[in-house]
């Protein structure tokens, strides 16, 4: 019970700043323009995407290189099942992050005997693989990829909602996890694997589920993805840019925290808005960012506000030790 003491309040707090957050966003469709709209929709998917990579690398420690994998699996199963199956929306939608997390824990479970840089190398290469496969298979397209059907795809409008619920869905989703025994498990296995094992805990369980319910989340990215374009190429679908995206919103933000991949988005977006005329000035941008965040600020910022914070309060207590003390 002191875990719940110790997390809880953190937590409650960082719930109750997302929750609020996404209902300001849950406006927008009133009061912006189509332009402004896209960019939020963008912003939202870019939320789920660093949210989940953070699960895996921020709170599980481990260091997947891979995740756009599971984006460009959640993106083509949503869009054969449309295509082929004529389904609703929402089931291929959910069908599409069903395949990711089956997906995603059927690749990486022969991985997690591999520990540190050997584990992110061996992710990648899953990702790069599989990347060339779907770029050689006549089923899913080849490098010419998939049209979604235009009635499938919902306005800019539904979109947003698609991008909305699943943003705050899963923001809400590991605010609870993370509160449970399972969450604890995360933390216990990124620290110290083999001490957590000493104490009961099985580390493989505790990787499989934390993939499964990241790569779901990346899956569901990829989903809103395909809703985006609508046409899809493996070039697109498993770029390796969307991964150097999540690497440089949860830096940026700060890993192991739940509002640090949120923060980190809205940095990230803003650059790109700005510089969307400069693309390879806004890649150099994006690896400087990252490399200076890990010299200078390696928690992010929310380890900057938290070390201001704690800063500022000994300050206070000093101050007012200070005045309390008698004079001389």
């Amino acid at each position: 019970m002191r875990r719940a003491r110790l997390q809880a309040p953190g937590l409650r707090l960082a719930g109750v700043i997302g929750l609020g957050a996404a209902l300001l966003v849950g406006l927008s469709p009133a009061v912006v323009t189509a332009y402004e709209l896209f960019v939020v929709v963008t912003l939202l998917r870019y939320v789920v995407l660093a949210q989940a990579w953070n699960l895996l690398a921020g709170y599980t420690g481990l260091l997947s290189l891979g995740n756009q994998v599971f984006v460009g699996v959640g993106a083509y199963v949503m869009s054969l099942v449309l295509i082929h199956w004529g389904w609703p929306l929402v089931a291929a939608f959910l069908v599409g992050g069903g395949a990711a997390a089956l997906f995603g824990v059927v690749t990486y479970l022969p991985l997690f005997r591999l520990r540190g840089g050997y584990f992110a190398i061996s992710t990648l290469l899953v990702a790069l693989a599989t990347s060339v496969w779907m770029v050689n298979w006549d089923f899913v397209g080849a490098n010419s990829g998939l049209n979604l059907p235009p009635a499938a795809i919902p306005s800019l409008e539904g979109q947003f909602f698609y991008a909305w619920l699943t943003m705050l869905g899963f923001l809400a989703v590991q605010w609870g996890l993370l509160r449970t025994r399972l969450g604890l498990f995360f933390q216990a296995v990124r620290d110290d694997e083999e001490a957590a094992q000493t104490v009961g805990t099985n580390p493989l369980t505790v990787k499989v589920a934390a993939v499964g319910v990241s790569a779901f989340a990346s899956g569901l990215a990829g989903g809103l993805l395909a809703m985006e374009l609508i046409s899809i190429q493996p070039g697109s679908a498993f770029s390796i840019n969307v991964m150097l995206d999540m690497l440089v919103m949860v830096t940026i933000g700060g890993m192991g925290t739940l509002m640090g991949p949120a923060i980190g988005a809205v940095l990230l977006i803003v650059m790109e808005q700005e510089l969307q005329q400069y693309e390879t000035v806004s890649l150099l941008l994006k690896a400087v960012l990252l490399i200076a965040a890990v010299q200078v600020a390696p928690q992010g910022l929310m380890g900057v506000l938290s070390t201001t914070r704690s800063a500022a309060t000994r300050w206070r207590k000093v101050r007012v030790s200070e005045t309390a003390s008698p004079r001389r």
